[in-house]
Parts: C-alpha cells; sequence; structure tokens
C-alpha cells in the first residue's frame, strides 16, 4: 500500500489486479476503510479483468484526518434535521474531489467506479461532475440525497442511538467487538460473525476508528445537495445495487437512483441488508463486470468528452434559476469557469464585456428572494459540440421564462461556450451570447 498527496490531504490506497486491466475504482462508506471491502470480492473482479484500486477516504484508516474541532452532539442533530442547518468540514464534493485526485495521481484518465453506502454517493458526485473520468458506475445500498428517500428507518434508530453514547473501548478487543456488533446491528440474513470479525481487527490495526471520523463523513452528507436534478444527466452505463432487508438506507434510496439516472439497472437481493453478503459476491462480480462491458468501445475519448461537455453546459444554464439552492449553484458555476475568463453580451450594437464575478453576482441579485425574477429558468436546447485536441466549442441556442414585476414573459437566444482541457477537466475559457 501506498498514498497520494491530494491537495492538503494524504489519500491511502491499494491496487490489485494486471496494470494492463481496465481500471476499477471501489469506494467505501462512512466509518469504513479500504479493507471493508471483502478480499474475494475483490479478487472476483480481477479474475474478471479488472485493475482495483481502494483507498481510505479522509478522515479513515491510513489517510489523513482533519484538524478542526470536533463535531458536537448539536452539530449532528442539526444537520439530521435540516440539510440548511447543516454545518461540515467539507462535502460529498470534496470527497469525490479526493477520488478524482486519486485517479490523476495513477496516471487513469478514466475508470469504472464502484461505491458503497456513502461510497455510492461519492461515486454519484464524481460521475455528475467529472464525468470524462467515470466510463460506468455501480451505486450500491446508497440514494440520491433526497432525504425522502434512502432514509434510516425507525426501527433501527434506538439500537444506533445506544452505539452513539456508549462509552469508547478502552482496549483493541473492546473495539473489536464493538464494531462487529455495529456490523450485526445493520447486515442482513447472511451476517457471517467471523469474517466480520477479521475485518474489525484489520480496521483497528490499520488506524483509528472514532467516533470523531464517523461524524465527520456524517456531517458531509447532512450538509450536501440533494443530487437527483444532476444525476439525470448521467450518461455512464449504470448498476444500481441494494438490499429489500437494508433499514440504515432503506430500498427506496435504491429505487431513487435507479429512477433517476437514464437507462439504469437495479439489481436487488432479497436477504441483503447493510452488507455484502458473501453469498451473492460471485452475482454482484458478474453484473458489475456485465454493466462495465456495456461502456464498450461507445466509450471513446471523444464521446466521454463530448459527455462531460454536455454536462457543463447543462449545469451552466440550471444556474440561472429560482428556487432553492441558489449560492450552491452560483458558486459551482463560477467553478466551471477558469481564471480570467470573459463573457460577452451582443444585443443589436451593444457589446459588453464581463469578467466571471461582473458576471455572476448581478445575477445572483437577480434570482434570490426579494430579487426581480420570480419563477425564473432557463434551459438549452440541443447543441453542437467540435473539439479540437484540448480546445472545444459548444454552440447553441437557449429558452427561458419566469416572471418579472409580476408579468410572465419568454425569450429565448444564441450561445458559444469555448472550453479547454486543463489539470484533466474541461473548463469555460469564454462565453458570448445574443438574446432574439
Amino acid at each position: 500500500m501506498t498514498s497520494a498527496q491530494i491537495g492538503d490531504v494524504r489519500i491511502e490506497y491499494v491496487v490489485d489486479g494486471p496494470d494492463d486491466g481496465e481500471p476499477m475504482l471501489l469506494i467505501m462508506g462512512m466509518g469504513a476503510q479500504l479493507v471493508a471491502w471483502p478480499q474475494d470480492l475483490v479478487d472476483l473482479l480481477v479474475e474478471r479483468g479488472f485493475r482495483v484500486v481502494r483507498y481510505d477516504n479522509r478522515d479513515q484508516g491510513l489517510s489523513s484526518f482533519t484538524d478542526a474541532p470536533a463535531p458536537t452532539r448539536g452539530d449532528i442533530a442539526r444537520g439530521l434535521a435540516a440539510r440548511r442547518l447543516a454545518r461540515s468540514d467539507y462535502t460529498l464534493g470534496d470527497l469525490a474531489a479526493d477520488a478524482a485526485g486519486l485517479l490523476e495521481h495513477l496516471g487513469i484518465a478514466s475508470a469504472h467506479v464502484v461505491g458503497a453506502s456513502m461510497g455510492g454517493m461519492i461515486a454519484q458526485e464524481l460521475t455528475v461532475t467529472r464525468p470524462e473520468m467515470v466510463r460506468s458506475l455501480c451505486s450500491i445500498m446508497s440514494n440520491t440525497g433526497h432525504r425522502r428517500y434512502g432514509r434510516t428507518s425507525a426501527k433501527l434508530l434506538p439500537a444506533l442511538l445506544r452505539q452513539i453514547r456508549a462509552n469508547p473501548p478502552r482496549t483493541r478487543d473492546e473495539a473489536v467487538a464493538a464494531s462487529v456488533e455495529a456490523f450485526r446491528v445493520i447486515a442482513g440474513h447472511d451476517f457471517d460473525a467471523d469474517e466480520m470479525r477479521l475485518m474489525a481487527q484489520a480496521h483497528v490495526e490499520r488506524g483509528a476508528v472514532t467516533s470523531v471520523s464517523r461524524d465527520r463523513q456524517l456531517n458531509a452528507i447532512n450538509a450536501s445537495p440533494d443530487r437527483t436534478p444532476r444525476l439525470r444527466r448521467i450518461t455512464a452505463p449504470t448498476l444500481v445495487i441494494h438490499g429489500l432487508r437494508d433499514r440504515l438506507v432503506l430500498p427506496s434510496g435504491g429505487v431513487a437512483t435507479a429512477r433517476a439516472i437514464p437507462g439504469s439497472r437495479l439489481l436487488v437481493f432479497p436477504e441483503m441488508g447493510h452488507d455484502l453478503p458473501r453469498g451473492r459476491r460471485v452475482e454482484m462480480a458478474d453484473a458489475i463486470a456485465t454493466n462495465a462491458a456495456r461502456a464498450g468501445s461507445a466509450d471513446s475519448t471523444r464521446a466521454a468528452d463530448v459527455r462531460a461537455i454536455d454536462g457543463i453546459v447543462d449545469e451552466f444554464f440550471a444556474a440561472f434559476s429560482t428556487g432553492t439552492g441558489l449560492d450552491e449553484r452560483m458558486d459551482r458555476l463560477a467553478e466551471l469557469f477558469l481564471p480570467g475568463a470573459r463573457i460577452v453580451a451582443a444585443q443589436g450594437d451593444s457589446v459588453r464585456s464581463f469578467d466571471v464575478g461582473e458576471f455572476i453576482e448581478p445575477r445572483r441579485a437577480l434570482l434570490a428572494e426579494g430579487g426581480t425574477l420570480e419563477s425564473f429558468r432557463e434551459w438549452a436546447r440541443p447543441g453542437r459540440v467540435e473539439i479540437f485536441g484540448d480546445v472545444a466549442h459548444w454552440f447553441g441556442e437557449y429558452a427561458k421564462e419566469g416572471v418579472q414585476d409580476g408579468e410572465a414573459f419568454t425569450g429565448r437566444g444564441g450561445k458559444s461556450i469555448q472550453l479547454v482541457r486543463t489539470g484533466g477537466a474541461w473548463r469555460i475559457s469564454a462565453a458570448a451570447w445574443d438574446d432574439a
């Protein structure tokens, strides 16, 4: 095993399989390390021709831990009560950036991505923010971030509260026993205490398993936005796996994920809880490999680039809408641009040029609650993408509708967006539009 420095975060990882195998990234969930992926499942994937990369998320195992005050019980309670009250040291977007950084560190331009539980959320986030890096997606026992779907069963809450309130283990044996019991509570019918004990021992031996690191990751989940609207733009072949006996993330989370992602396939196991049961691992490996094969030769560099550019264009237009999440959309819009990018508006004989801040901030004010626009949205019509090496253009029309000063209106126009590939990702270097 070895580590990669991703910005200020050190990520520990391990690679199994041949150097020429198709790369596959496995992302584990909250409070779990890379050893939580059963070795026999990893071996099954290697046998099917994959080069399998596993890693510890930040605040777990041998990866670096956050240097900040520990979350309080009040922080946790507020985040569970409402997303707008959540406070976190980082978000699922940051964890997805860790995953992207690890792939770049390994020289992997794109990979098949498989995530379990919180890892499924990270895998989804990686797919929508860096689509060019994801050949295929598999989301296991996860959800979309919509708080109505994939919630924790009320019947499970008393047991979880007992674990949260329990005194921290004082010895290695107590830590292992507590971990085994935690796995038992969320597992399905085929719980294997001996296997879980070995896994718990590996967790304890590799690094600290603390409530603080778990709570930081829980805060990251609670503070992250609903992914449902963005999941609808995923074009990578997608497999969703869920257990019907999962009480930690109810099966509605898997159903909602499959419904949100076009063309996705849903695989459910009746006896599976929030675990990866031994008796289903061969089926899981086969299903994951079959889903990866759907990417096929059609997942060429150009096809991946076009999907990535179309995703950026969709995010660009989706930012200009009223309603909740405006600040997140506008902040994400700023990230899509390169430093020094210019935006030009041509309206008749009038031509105006803006830098990114001059372009975004007045529109943030117009769209905010109390601004002059209500029920407003913009959307792109099918456009044309032209790619020249690391430079690309999107040309197309767009439409808009809303209410201004109490009067409904519609409009349309043409837009040209120029993009540059930098650091393996496309970003906007310039944009110009003309309203009809």
